[in-house]
């Protein structure tokens, strides 16, 4: 199948308690009862949460059972104001949104006059009772502040309860069966199932972690849920740099290496910045960072080198000059311990713009670029033809556009294109694998050369009904559809330059091989479709708050 499209349809509509349909996957949302000092509901009570760095307001009205219901807040500081007239206004300060959240935050205004208002400061309650998804949070503030040598935020998703022992696996699954999300759009390889789109540390605002008992809006996956939203810019302009380097020659040596060779060289470098700010106070921000990384490494080996005054055959001496291999870089022979460097370069980019077009909608774009490749270097050594290569190059489009046309309605349109590139290779496609048993080897990879180009296309668009006051109580409705294209071309030319295998190395010198593999290219254009059926679940009893 040479031109193949993988279209993922998926419609869900779920008729559930309001409290856990509401959520979405990139905000987060505050729900709760006003009433007075001897405790009945108060009615048409104004709410207004505000984002303190960024302006961002969100306003609701409470209904004739004192509740109120506020969505779409992207995570961050908010004050939140009860205002009624005849009663004294209530500001609850301090309140921190985490990704995901739910926070049932019950506010009674006493009696008094227009001009009098009461100040509550107060963290929002830790325990989360509108889910009993199995779930993590990291915020800005511990990404900062927790140990994390090479800046991979992956390496924190073992703080997750029921996370495995090994690996990024939940609850018995393997890592491949986790499902990735980036900004609310699926940031999943379909091809290996690991994340498709790399993050740098300085570029995420917060992450989540859901290991069971999710919502069915997110059933594409057997394992764990890793949501990850992206920083935006506030008010006040903001930014940072920083370098980190790791080097041999401070890194102690451990007790347990042989003293008999010397230490392996190595040096990590990264570096980067990232700045955010106003376009427009309380309406429009962008963020922009940047992350490099430099590693240089070494590979090595021990393997039975034969000497260069050995009686090499006619066939054996053509084959080497051939390849450009002299006699003289096998030395004097022996068990040999030989060392190849190793060299790493990558880049991350990301461009991100958010904007309050009214108070009811909100739009945000990002632009995320990667680059990274490795290549193997030469020591002078026979081991250096043993050298890999590659390259992956991302780049994704993402636009997300929110709507709150009633305190009961809420609409969420997302939208992502990109493409990601990876070629993989050898440092001498020319040269024909070399397998002399229990000596030495030539040649790079038997897999490689093999590469895949992926490009992407998703529109999803979800929308959310309450229904208060029915006969069979409080509903919410949640349905909206996701359509996903994608496609893969991919080559796999295993075994292209042939693999030539001696059973010693009396007859490598005489080049009388014992056998030879060989195959041709396969390349391979994948369109990978997952469906899922419709979804319909319903909770009796009255929805309370």
């Amino acid at each position: 199948m040479k031109r193949a499209l993988g279209l993922l349809a998926v419609w869900c509509i779920a008729v559930v308690l309001p409290g856990s349909v509401f959520a979405q996957t990139d905000t987060a949302q505050v729900i709760g009862t006003v009433r007075d000092a001897q405790g009945g509901a108060i009615a048409d009570v104004a709410i207004a949460v505000l984002n303190i760095d960024t302006g961002f307001l969100r306003r609701a009205t409470t209904d004739s059972d004192g509740r109120y219901r506020v969505t779409t807040l992207p995570p961050g500081r908010y004050t939140l104001t009860a205002d009624r007239k005849g009663f004294r206004t209530v500001v609850r300060d301090g309140l921190i949104l985490l990704l995901g959240a739910e926070p049932v935050i019950d506010i009674e205004l006493p009696v008094g006059g227009l001009s009098e208002s009461l100040v509550v400061t107060a963290d929002v309650p830790i325990v989360d009772t509108t889910t009993s998804a199995i779930e993590m949070r990291v915020n800005r503030d511990q990404l900062d502040l927790l140990p994390l040598f090479g800046r991979n935020y992956l390496n924190l998703l073992r703080l997750t309860p029921a996370s495995q022992a090994f690996g990024n696996s939940f609850t018995g699954s393997r890592d491949r069966s986790n499902e990735f999300t980036l900004d609310g759009v699926d940031n999943t390889s379909d091809i290996t199932g690991f994340q498709r789109m790399a993050v740098a540390l300085d570029t995420i605002q917060e992450f989540q972690v859901l290991a069971n008992n999710f919502d069915a809006e997110h059933g594409r996956a057997s394992g764990g849920i890793i949501n990850v939203l992206t920083r935006s810019g506030m008010n006040t302009p903001k930014g940072s740099v920083f370098l980190a380097l790791s080097d041999d020659a401070f890194n102690s040596r451990s007790p347990y290496a042989s003293r008999q060779v010397s230490e392996p060289p190595y040096r990590l470098t990264m570096f980067g910045g990232d700045a955010g700010g106003a376009l427009r106070r309380d309406r429009w921000h962008y963020f922009f960072a940047y992350e490099g990384v430099s590693e240089d490494s070494q590979s090595e080996a021990t393997q039975v080198i034969p000497a260069s005054t050995a009686v090499f055959s006619d066939v054996t001496r053509a084959f080497l000059s051939a390849n450009g291999i002299p006699l003289s870089i096998f030395g004097a022979g022996g068990l040999i311990r030989q060392v190849r460097p190793e060299y790493f370069d990558g880049h991350n980019v990301t461009a991100r713009i958010d904007g309050t077009l009214t108070l009811t909608q909100t739009l945000t774009t990002r632009y995320t670029f990667r680059r990274s490749s490795t290549a193997a270097g030469e020591n002078g050594t026979l081991f250096d033809y043993n050298g890999n290569t590659s390259l992956v190059r991302d780049n994704y489009v993402v636009a997300t556009h929110k709507w709150v046309p009633g305190s009961n309605r809420l609409n969420e349109m997302y939208f992502q294109a990109g493409h990601t590139c990876s070629d993989f290779g050898v440092r001498y496609p020319a040269l024909t694998n070399i397998v002399v048993q229990g000596a030495f080897s030539l040649g790079g990879s038997s897999q490689f050369p093999q590469g895949r180009s992926e490009p992407l296309f998703q529109l999803a668009d979800n929308f959310t009904l309450i229904r208060s006051g029915g006969r069979t109580g409080d509903h919410a409705i949640k349905l909206g559809a996701n359509v996903k294209v994608f496609r893969s071309d991919s080559f796999f030319d295993a075994d292209s330059r042939g693999t030539y295998t001696f059973a010693n190395l009396t007859q490598f010198f005489a080049g009388a091989r014992s056998s030879s593999r060989s195959s041709g290219a396969i390349r391979v254009s994948i369109g990978r479709t997952r469906s899922r059926a419709f979804t319909f679940r319903t909770i009796g009893g009255r929805a309370q708050t």
